[in-house]
């Protein structure tokens, strides 16, 4: 998911849910305010985890917002922030 926004205020965020249809009601919404330059989605929190150890090891930007369901299978947000801890 991408948004070209120009007078976007918020360079990058990160969208986390296991429901592709709340992803896409999220982006809308977002993009009809003009939130963001630019969005990436995720139906895994494992994946995203991944996403963003790749890019602070790599030295790279890491969104400046993340908007996270808390109730997922397999990594909720609950243990989203805790992997985030190092827990």
């Amino acid at each position: 998911m991408h948004n070209e926004g120009v007078d976007a205020k918020v360079k990058e965020v990160m969208l986390i849910d296991d429901e592709p249809i709340d992803l896409f009601i999220n982006e809308k919404l977002l993009n009809a305010y003009n939130f963001a330059h630019k969005y990436v989605a995720f139906q895994d929190a494992g994946q995203a985890l991944r996403e963003l150890e790749k890019r602070a090891l790599a030295k790279k930007a890491l969104p400046y917002i993340i908007f996270l369901d808390y109730f997922m299978p397999q990594i909720d947000g609950f243990d989203f922030f805790k992997q985030d801890e190092g827990a």
